[in-house]
């Protein structure tokens, strides 16, 4: 009886103790806070809803690459803030002079009184809106800071600190009117007589949309298809210049060749080593806190050093070659490098003797060191 009323007292003690503890900020455990993070989806046609739940109101689809600051989880979900293009709607009755006449005044997403309530708004808190121009009786605001929409965990990458997302939004706005730029110089290049055509700023902006880590996939793809049209109107206008003036060219096929754009006289085989490159930069740039093209050829540029010497075909069919061409030394006419490049178009130097500014290349254990060109000097 005794041992039976002593693990009674026991327990009840144990019990006593386990409930001090949870009462006790100092002896509980501590939960961490969710911190804040810019996330990027990660793939097309995901559903961004009202609730934490599949049986949810879906309110839009998300595309790849778009970006939202998440601010919670929930199961399966993650509580993000509005996208910066939503617009919500307040009945206009309850809004004086910007400020809200009323407690719990229902915050919808379109302006009537079947859709989602997604906020709340007190008396005393100031609101900015327009009159909505579809119905005059609702006031047309940002949704409120604390408004929080939900997406499915799987379909969204961690890339950074919540400040992240203005970041990149600046650098895409940024990107937006490079493309815009590019398509009215090509088409006011394209309006040149051909032989006055020059391209080279077109292609160079496209190029460093398409390579900008930046980008989205949306805006690559632009930028890939407004240089395949580029291309394709510009080799319809050099036809054209053949055939009617087929004399002119046979005299001037040199200069002609001389003034073509770098970016159309890309050969195979400088497209053939950007994947090459690429590799390269996403070494670097896991380092460098996953900085742009840009930066990572500055870098190149500050540790490149120059060579001098007459550039010669390098064409031997054999694996991991370091380079396309050879530079050889005019005096005693032994190869110096290895070259190759995707910003040089090294074939139309052949047989010149020039100076480049390079940066050094694993050479694959060949006998000479390799070299990637990033400008003629």
């Amino acid at each position: 009886m005794w041992k039976l009323i002593s693990l009674f007292l026991s327990s009840c003690i144990a019990l006593a103790s386990l409930c001090a503890s949870e009462n006790d900020p100092a002896k509980a455990s501590t939960v961490s806070a969710f911190s804040p993070f810019t996330g990027k989806v990660t793939k097309n046609k995901v559903r961004m809803r009202l609730q934490p739940n599949l049986d949810s109101a879906i309110l839009r689809e998300l595309s790849r690459d778009d970006l939202l600051v998440v601010a919670s989880e929930t199961d399966d979900f993650y509580g993000v803030f509005a996208p910066t293009d939503i617009k919500a709607y307040v009945y206009r009755t309850f809004i004086l002079d910007s400020v809200v006449e009323g407690t719990h005044v229902n915050v919808r997403l379109e302006p009537n009184l079947d859709a989602p309530v997604i906020a709340q708004l007190n008396a005393g808190e100031h609101v900015d809106g327009v009159i909505c121009p579809i119905n005059s009786k609702w006031l047309e605001i940002a949704p409120p800071k604390t408004t929080e929409f939900y997406v499915a965990k799987d379909f969204v990458e961690k890339i950074g600190g919540p400040e992240l997302l203005n970041t990149i939004h600046k650098r895409r706005q940024a990107i937006d009117q490079l493309l815009g730029t590019s398509k009215d110089l090509s088409e006011s290049e394209l309006e040149k007589p051909y032989q006055n055509i020059q391209l080279n700023t077109v292609f160079s902006h496209l190029d460093q949309i398409i390579h900008d880590k930046n980008s989205t996939s949306g805006q690559i793809e632009k930028a890939k298809a407004m240089l395949a049209l580029v291309q394709d109107e510009y080799l319809k206008k050099k036809i054209a210049f053949i055939k009617e003036k087929p004399e002119k060219v046979a005299h001037t096929q040199s200069q002609v060749l001389s003034n073509e754009n770098i970016h159309l006289q890309k050969t195979v085989a400088m497209n053939l080593w950007i994947p090459h490159e690429e590799k390269i930069y996403q070494s670097w740039a896991t380092d460098h806190e996953n900085q742009s093209y840009r930066d990572f050829y500055q870098q190149q540029t500050e540790e490149a050093i120059s060579l001098s010497g007459i550039v010669e075909a390098f064409d031997r069919s054999i694996k991991n070659k370091p380079g396309d061409y050879v530079l050889i030394n005019p005096e005693n006419h032994l190869p110096i490098a290895y070259l190759y490049s995707t910003k040089v178009n090294l074939q139309n130097l052949l047989g010149q003797e020039i100076n480049l500014k390079a940066v050094a290349r694993p050479n694959n254990s060949f006998a000479f060191p390799a070299y990637f060109v990033l400008f003629k000097e």
